[in-house]
């Protein structure tokens, strides 16, 4: 078979979970499957499996502006690709494929928190909602990265449309254990309101003054722009030296951010996965999440789990887990129990299957 990627996810500047999702399914598919052939469209270069059934083909820039909706479909024709898998849901008016795979990360997540924009913000806005209508139009089969978001593609998807659940994994280098003293509390921020970076503030506030001086809250940002909003968001509220904010941290950076770390505090609004919680249990870092939606599904039983309305019940989670051992010992436990059935090799046969039971 002759298998199409739109790359357009592997250019994202930022670490992101699109982008994670992307580059580590890549990975692992090149891994299991020596036979088919591969190629990742994309308008610049970006790394992909060292493979020979795997190749980067750069989509041309003779038109820059109609290249994702006019040069990308010719490109795909040419290449006679039997199957094209977006790996994000915003694909190229121009690509009407009979045999179009797309991965969703997520259905609702502008809806939910909608944002005052600028005029170019509300063009790029406006283009995304457009192609994203019309690769859902258009796809045969979709994958869902959780039962949350599968039960949201089924309110809108047709009766020849197939919705199959294949969940993300999680490295095995997160695994590794790194003996270094618990003095942070992780959490994370990115563009949208969703990670509820607010309550984990109030909720570190509303702890004891002995246990705030032992632990300091460690936030992993996109970009310095996020970054400078959050450092007004804490002013005068939180001490300097008990709030810190980190951008462009690398994948080794956060599995030492995560050894480093008493508890992840992840309360967040709404997720199609939830990536963190996974990577945190594989390192053996005890995860405090929201009780519902993905959190919930992907946390399972090995995690503790709050109202993410409440800042006092979050604040009782993050002091339980500092105070008490066998509770720590117990979610560590249960945690890395919990992130050993999220497997990026896992997440490939399942997809690879797909893929043959669309050949057939």
């Amino acid at each position: 078979m002759k298998i199409g990627f739109d790359g357009l996810p592997l250019t994202t500047k930022e670490h992101c979970g699109v982008r994670h999702y992307a580059e580590n399914f890549l990975d692992a598919l090149a891994s299991i499957d020596k036979d088919n052939l591969y190629s990742i469209y994309s308008r610049s270069y970006v790394p992909i499996p060292q493979q020979s059934n795997f190749r980067l083909r750069i989509v041309p820039k003779k038109f820059p502006i109609f290249r994702r909706q006019i040069q990308l479909p010719l490109e795909i024709h040419r290449d006679a690709v039997d199957i094209f898998h977006y790996l994000d849901p915003y694909g190229s008016l121009g690509l009407n494929h009979p045999r179009i795979v797309t991965t969703v990360h997520d259905t609702r997540l502008q809806n939910i928190f909608p944002k005052k924009i600028s005029y170019p913000e509300s063009i790029d806005w406006i283009n995304c909602e457009i192609t994203r209508f019309f690769t859902f139009k258009r796809t045969h089969i979709f994958i869902p990265v959780s039962k949350i978001v599968h039960a949201e593609v089924e309110k809108f998807r047709s009766r020849d449309q197939k919705n199959v659940v294949v969940y993300e994994g999680v490295r095995r280098i997160y695994t590794q254990q790194i003996h270094v003293r618990k003095k942070r509390i992780l959490a994370f921020q990115d563009f949208s309101p969703r990670k509820n970076i607010q309550a984990v503030i109030e909720a570190y506030l509303l702890l004891p003054v002995q246990l705030r001086s032992l632990y300091r809250v460690t936030v992993i940002a996109p970009n310095k722009t996020i970054q400078t909003s959050l450092t007004s968001m804490v002013k005068n509220r939180v001490d300097a030296s008990s709030f810190e904010i980190k951008t462009n941290v690398s994948e080794s950076e956060l599995i030492t951010l995560y050894n480093e770390s008493i508890c992840l505090v992840y309360p967040s609004l709404y997720e199609g996965f939830g990536l963190p919680i996974v990577e945190a249990m594989a390192c053996g870092c005890p995860v405090i999440t929201s009780n519902y939606g993905a959190m919930s599904e992907v946390a399972g039983n090995a995690a503790l789990l709050v109202s993410l309305f409440s800042y006092k019940e979050i604040a009782d989670a993050m002091g339980a887990i500092m105070v008490d051992k066998k509770l720590r010992e117990r979610l560590i436990a249960n945690g890395k129990k919990r992130a050993s059935i999220f497997s990026w090799l896992e997440t490939a046969k399942q997809t690879l299957k797909i893929y043959r039971d669309i050949a057939k």
